[in-house]
């Protein structure tokens, strides 16, 4: 029987998988402070990685050449990533090799990693000081922000700016002077370039997107596309939260206590986290449904489920 890895990289590579745009590397990310994730696996590298998770419509790749013991090395998530997580690279600006630090990858943008500043200050072009700045909790949002613009220098906000979690994103068209470093840290500025042709391409995309958006909320006026308006309670009617429920942990495949005024009809969901003998660190919703990779002691896996362990006494 062939392993798991096998399977996946064959299969990979005789489909000849190529990502639609090219995948940005943003940084070095460490997945035990943040995120749910929507699939996980083993693959061989970096590339197979990216190309896995692009395929299943994920918005950022995570690899790593040493995660911790019995961690995969590919996560993929479909949700937006704050800068929580964000940790400094090894020996150079894009190097990921401490224990449990993964490379991530955006896949969906038309920017590209153009390096960090290092501890020296940042100074503007003239002409970029007034344009438009954001504050963001999702990369992707700046980079959307800031489609029609050459450049994104984008700040991860700490504790000390009281922006923790928080990107600052301010748009330009001329490359800023800053002190290029060995390696990024967490609060360096990073800054991130518009090839010229994807310009067009990118300015045409938030179009689109834009159509497509108040297609959605047309039909669902409750919350933006993607994500589906639940009940936060059994008890409670009044209120709702917007949720992912092909990716929600706790609110896998539907909403948990029923959807926003909707009765009687919409899928209940699972919450992954409360299936006997999981553990509740090693379990993820991918399109809707658990994803077990790993029991509690004394509980065995079997075809995706947790069986009690049997012992047998002589």
């Amino acid at each position: 029987m062939r392993s798991p890895l096998l399977f996946i990289t064959a299969a990979l590579s005789a489909a000849s998988i190529a990502l639609a745009q090219s995948s940005t590397f943003v940084g070095c990310y460490l997945l035990s402070a943040s995120l749910s994730f929507s699939l996980f696996t083993n693959v061989a590298n970096a590339g197979l990685c990216r190309n896995y998770c692009f395929g299943q419509n994920n918005l950022y790749a995570f690899y790593s050449t040493t995660p911790f013991p019995l961690q995969p090395n590919c996560f993929c998530s479909a949700l937006h990533i704050t800068s929580l997580g964000l940790s400094p690279t090894v020996g150079s600006q894009t190097t990921c090799s401490g224990l449990g630090q993964f490379h991530m990858y955006d896949l969906q943008t038309t920017f590209v990693n153009a390096g960090c500043n290092n501890g020296g200050t940042v100074t503007l072009n003239p002409a970029d000081v007034s344009n438009p700045q954001t504050l963001s909790g999702s990369l992707q949002d700046c980079f959307s922000f800031c489609a029609n613009y050459l450049h994104v220098l984008a700040t991860p906000g700490t504790l000390l700016t009281g922006l923790l979690g928080i990107w600052t994103c301010k748009c330009l068209n001329n490359l800023p002077t800053m002190s290029q470093g060995a390696t990024c840290t967490s609060s360096n500025p990073y800054l991130f370039s518009h090839p010229l042709s994807a310009t067009g391409q990118a300015r045409r995309r938030v179009i689109q997107d834009r159509r497509n958006h108040q297609q959605l909320m047309a039909a669902n006026p409750y919350c933006p596309p993607g994500r589906a308006a639940c009940n936060v309670s059994p008890d409670i009617t009044d209120g709702y939260e917007c949720l992912n429920v092909a990716h929600e942990l706790e609110s896998c495949g539907g909403c948990k206590y029923g959807h926003y005024r909707i009765n009687g009809t919409g899928t209940i969901g699972i919450d992954c986290t409360a299936i006997e003998g999981v553990d509740r660190h090693a379990v993820g919703c991918f399109r809707g449904e658990c994803a077990v990779l790993r029991c509690m002691s004394g509980y065995t896996l079997e075809n995706g489920a947790c069986y009690r362990t049997l012992s047998i006494e002589a």
